[in-house]
């Protein structure tokens, strides 16, 4: 059997690391809980200009690869390769982030 699992806000806690980069670029914060929206413009407050640069921030391999893990995902992970599951990981992030992630996933244990 298969299981595709996404990394973002499955294993790693994108969005957390996210607000933090939010609060050192903008100097403001928003609740997890608040997030209503893949939309980070939206959800961030942030003009077209902003959120290209912030984004392109937020992809760098410094702030990819100290995104901390979702430790509960990560075991999961590992009990359903130990079951048989053929585990594939999924991504939005663009392909110049693939060392970054790679290393990220080497790191906690996932790859």
């Amino acid at each position: 059997m298969k299981a595709y699992v996404d990394i973002d806000d499955v294993l790693a806690r994108t969005i957390e690391s996210l607000i933090d980069l939010l609060d050192e670029t903008h100097g403001r914060r928003v609740d997890v809980e608040a997030v209503e929206h893949f939309d980070l413009e939206k959800s961030f407050d942030l003009g077209e200009a902003e959120i290209f640069a912030f984004m392109e921030r937020a992809h760098a391999d410094e702030a990819l690869e100290r995104i901390e893990p979702v430790h509960e995902g990560v075991r999961m992970l590992a009990e359903w390769a130990e079951e048989g599951f053929e585990v594939h990981l999924v991504t939005g992030r663009p392909p110049a982030s693939n060392a970054a992630s790679r290393r990220w996933l080497v790191r906690h244990g996932v790859a």
